[in-house]
């Protein structure tokens, strides 16, 4: 039995090659990280949970942020025992700072999802990112 050599690739064998090249492609941004953008995202994400929170169980809940220290207090905004507040740590690179008006940050998120609280800006090499909290809707926004 004799096998012709064929010259050349068949169909299903080049569009596995461009199915493993576009997914090494659609991976290849995903390498490169901006910490100052994640840094600002799990900002929003706290105060996200904390609307959500607030608007869940029907009690307004407020966040304290000490940029000194980049930490928070999340509690029940009418809390008078210990075990109604969490702290926690918020994930900024190295080079990266809180800015605030203050010495610190207030946020408070009401039952019906409004809010109040200043922006905070995230600062790193020259760049800004900006968390704001929308008083009336309390949605939160990161903004470059």
């Amino acid at each position: 039995m004799t096998y012709a050599r064929r010259r050349g690739f068949t169909f299903v064998e080049l569009l596995v090659v461009i199915a493993v090249l576009g997914t090494l492609a659609a991976t290849v941004p995903r390498l490169y990280v901006d910490d100052l953008r994640e840094g600002a995202n799990s900002v929003a994400a706290v105060l996200r949970w904390a609307r959500q929170t607030a608007v869940d169980r029907g009690r307004a809940v407020s966040i304290t942020v000490d940029p000194s220290h980049a930490r928070y207090r999340v509690q029940a905004a009418d809390a008078t025992r210990p075990n109604d507040a969490a702290d926690g740590v918020i994930a900024l690179s190295t080079g990266a700072a809180l800015a605030l008006a203050g010495p610190r940050a207030r946020f408070v998120f009401q039952p019906t999802g409004r809010a109040t609280g200043e922006p905070l800006t995230l600062a790193e090499d020259g760049r800004a990112i900006v968390v704001t909290v929308d008083s009336l809707t309390g949605v939160v926004s990161v903004t470059p």
